[in-house]
Parts: structure tokens; sequence; C-alpha cells
């Protein structure tokens, strides 16, 4: 009974992949360990890798640009320009999750514009922009002597 009810829900292709995981358990649970690992480190990249990057980014944009006399949105936009430069030159194996955390796909500059899973959705990330332009405004407010 309980196999005919096996048959019935799964059908033919079904069973064929139930016995060929049965067969290749080794070969199946490695599959399965390098995707998991291939997303974790996925993962590690968006949360400290390319927060990490901008920041660097960031810091030798300004002082390159220290005293330039530029104003607060040329600069934010030049060194979101060198932000988008940087991300496009890292190699391959810097990887970034897909849409919905399925698969992995090559970094882009707004990061933190990733659809994510439901339980990931409630840490409001802030996009590259709005990092360099508070970074820019706090240096700026420095310069001038005038501490937050």
């Amino acid at each position: 009974m309980s196999e005919d009810l096996i048959n019935i829900i799964l059908g033919l292709p079904g069973r064929a992949l139930l016995d060929f995981v049965k067969t290749n358990k080794t070969s199946f649970a490695s599959l399965v360990f390098l995707y998991a690992a291939l997303m974790i480190y996925s993962k590690y990249i968006l949360n400290y890798y390319l927060p990490g990057q901008l920041q660097k980014v960031i810091a030798n944009e300004l002082v390159l640009l220290k005293d330039s006399g530029v104003e607060e949105t040329v600069l934010v936009e030049k060194i979101y320009a060198s932000w988008v430069a940087r991300v496009e030159q890292f190699p391959w194996y810097i990887v970034m999750p897909g849409k919905n955390e399925y698969w992995v796909q090559r970094p882009q500059a707004s990061y933190t514009d990733v659809r994510l899973l439901p339980y990931e959705r409630a840490k409001k990330k802030k996009m590259p922009k709005e990092i360099i332009h508070q970074k820019v405004e706090f240096y700026q407010k420095e310069r001038k002597g005038v501490m937050i």
C-alpha cells in the first residue's frame, strides 16, 4: 500500500531520482556541501568584503580629492564612479548571492539592493551612494573644524 502511494506521489521520475540519491549518497552529500559552502562564502562577501572595499575606495578618493575644492555632490559622484569602476575589476571568484539567494552572481555597484530572503530583509542596509554621502559630509565638517 505504501509503495503504491509513494509511486503515485513521486511518479516514475521522482522514484528514479530518489533511487539515484540513495545509491550515490556521498556524491549527493558532496554536491550539497559545495553548494552550501558557496552560498555561505557569497554571504560573507556581501556582508564583509564589499563594505570593506567600499570604505577603502572612499578613503583613497578622499585623500586624492581632499584639496580639490569641488562641491559635495560632485565629490560624491566622483567617488561613486570610482566605486563602480572598482566593482567591475573584481576577479571572478568574488561573488554575492543572486535573486532570492538561490545562486550566486557577480557583484554590483549597488550591492545592498539585492533581494534577500525574508529573515534578512529586517536589516535595512544603506545604499553605497548614501554611505559615500555620509562619509563626505563628515569629512568636510572635520576639515572645517566642526566636529559632530
